[in-house]
């Protein structure tokens, strides 16, 4: 194989890797929305008073917002973490393939 198709083979390798992260974190982020939104429908029985005429107390009912509210806060910023942590690798590997294989900016 020529430098040209492995230097390729190795860029699409790095870039399969990469999506491949990219995945596992969407999948995790998915994930645990899925259970803070069965979370917040299980706060949310705790806090009705009469189910018959629809009543909430509205103490529980703010309180389960302000919960939800902070958790998703919470889940974005550790989802931002997460992606900026994984291009900062990427930028480390790319700098030292650079830097290896002396390939002009």
């Amino acid at each position: 194989m020529n430098s040209g198709s492995q230097d390729r083979k190795k860029f699409l390798e790095g870039a399969a890797w990469l999506a491949k992260k990219a995945q596992i974190e969407a999948d995790r982020f998915s994930s645990r929305l899925v259970q803070l939104v069965d979370e917040f429908e299980h706060r949310t029985q705790n806090s009705v008073k009469d189910i018959r005429i629809n009543d909430y107390d509205g103490r529980l009912v703010s309180q389960n917002k302000e919960w939800m509210r902070t958790e998703l806060i919470k889940q974005a910023s550790q989802l931002s973490k997460n992606y900026e942590h994984h291009f900062e690798n990427v930028n480390l590997e790319l700098a030292a393939a650079v830097k290896e294989f002396r390939v002009p900016n």
